[in-house]
């Protein structure tokens, strides 16, 4: 690993440390609203250390895939999904395209309120199932799908993981719908 890479890797650790707190209480999910696409692509770009803001926000104000956001109690944007319909398998299904969530948010039980809350909507977009891919190594984003009720299908490459409606343990009823 070069020393470049080996800084990326230490702030990022760093940063992640300092993030740790305690959950938040009183997240709400909700689609996304007009407005809302520049804060969502800053916190693509502080979520996945992108420096390319505008094509985040292009994606999201174009409505090229849909997109979800959570929120705390003073209305800030704490995560988001990016996400769409496609035909695989000759079944209507839901991909999830990002999942993002700002470092000083994570580990604070944003994701475990904003999966199952868009997995609940499967029925109103006629989606029979969801999948994503997930980084191996992003062990705490594989706990939290898991534990939303998605299983991992393939583990070649990116991992792929899929939710399946009715074959998934239930998911947690502390989320808040907008």
């Amino acid at each position: 690993m070069d020393r470049l890479s080996r800084l990326w890797e230490l702030a990022s650790w760093e940063r992640h440390q300092m993030s740790k707190k305690k959950k938040l209480k009183n997240i709400s999910c909700r689609m996304l609203k007009q407005g809302d696409a520049e804060a969502v692509s800053e916190l693509h770009a502080d979520a996945f250390f992108s420096r390319d803001l505008e094509a985040i926000a292009k994606r999201v104000r174009n409505k090229s895939e849909k997109a979800m956001v959570a929120v705390n109690d003073n209305g800030t944007i704490v995560g988001y999904i990016l996400f769409d319909m496609e035909s695989e398998k000759g079944a209507r299904c839901m991909y999830v395209a990002n999942v993002g969530v700002g470092w000083e948010y994570r580990g604070c039980g944003v994701c475990s309120v904003m999966i199952p809350w868009l997995m609940a909507r499967l029925k109103r977009y006629k989606c029979e199932y969801a999948f994503l891919s997930v980084f191996r190594d992003n062990a705490s984003a594989q706990r939290c799908y898991k534990r939303a009720g998605f299983r991992a299908v393939d583990r070649s490459g990116m991992m792929r993981m899929e939710f399946h409606p009715g074959k998934q343990k239930s998911a947690s009823k502390k989320q808040k719908v907008a």
